[in-house]
């Protein structure tokens, strides 16, 4: 797990779609579908369910989302240390 896939993933969770997220995070959709495959791998459980041609995401997914938030805010604000 690595603060990129991370930031992906609070992406997709916004959107609801690696297509979208791509889009705003300028990267290709087949990377996106890999970071989230990986991080899911690395963690043991799946974050998304597929509602038709949407992503949501389940109760795992949900309570991950309100760490990584925090996890991310924390680390963009010691990251500001440095300027």
């Amino acid at each position: 797990m690595n603060i990129r896939q991370l930031e992906i993933f609070t992406t997709v969770a916004a959107t609801g779609s690696m297509t979208k997220a791509a889009q705003q995070l300028f990267l290709s959709q087949p990377a996106i579908s890999k970071a989230i495959r990986e991080l899911e791998q690395s963690i043991g459980v799946r974050l998304f369910d597929r509602i038709d041609n949407r992503l949501a995401l389940n109760s795992a997914g949900r309570q991950f989302r309100i760490r990584v938030t925090q996890l991310l805010t924390e680390f963009n604000e010691l990251a500001q240390y440095g300027d």
